[in-house]
């Protein structure tokens, strides 16, 4: 795994290292095998070997894997997982320098796999052409299996997002208008609903006040839309 330079887990994930071109003759020979998981693509020279630092984990790290690796699968920017896995460390009393290899490595292959829509059987023919042993090879697809669906919904909400505001969230309240300096004696129901949102960069809400028909239209077409 190639070296990074801020505090904490030195460890990138495989394949995000560069090399330049003297380099590039002997990291291309050093490619491991090509996998489904990566769209066909060779893996990473030092992929099967980040997986395999699984099972020189303390055992107890080692039997409780799955449940260090689902809280970080998650799309968070490199530096953040590694303040991550040294707070993880910290509470479990592990080496960061052991952890960050087989979090960082399960992390890249379950992520790539879940992008590819990869059904666990073809993960598992990738792990073995990684030759890597049954038991943390259960493990992992353990893992996938458990977290296949949370990471298919967040590449869905990331293409929305590339191309604008995706609903997040939605609050309501109903309250009855009494007089106002328009009029009195309204007496009218009036539903507010808050939509927050996210786009690319931020979070966003937008407050309406609908009337009984435009309630009653909302439903007619969520109605519709449920049905299509």
């Amino acid at each position: 795994m190639s070296e990074h330079r801020s505090s904490g887990p030195s460890r990138t994930e495989p394949g995000s290292g560069a090399t330049d071109d003297g380099e590039a003759g002997s990291a291309a020979s050093s490619m491991g095998p090509a996998l489904r998981s990566l769209d066909g693509k060779a893996a990473p020279a030092d992929l099967a070997g980040a997986l395999s630092a699984l099972m020189r984990l303390p055992e107890p790290a080692r039997r409780g894997f799955a449940d260090l690796l689902l809280p970080n699968l998650d799309s968070i920017p490199e530096d953040q997982l590694d303040a991550r896995i040294v707070r993880l460390c910290r509470r479990a009393g592990l080496d960061p320098e052991e952890l960050a290899p087989p979090i960082k490595a399960s992390r890249f292959l379950l992520r790539q796999a879940a992008a590819g829509n990869v059904p666990r059987q073809g993960l598992a023919d990738d792990l073995a052409a990684l030759s890597i042993d049954d038991a943390p090879a259960a493990i992992l697809l353990g893992a996938y299996e458990h977290a296949f669906p949370a990471l298919r919904r967040e590449i869905l909400v990331q293409a929305l997002r590339a191309h604008g505001n995706v609903l997040a969230g939605v609050e309501w309240r109903v309250d009855t208008i009494g007089s106002s300096s328009q009029g009195r004696d309204l007496g009218v129901p009036v539903a507010l609903l808050t939509l927050h949102y996210h786009d690319r960069q931020q979070a966003g809400s937008i407050t309406i006040q609908l009337l009984p028909d435009m309630v009653n239209q909302i439903r007619e077409v969520c109605n519709e839309l449920l049905t299509t």
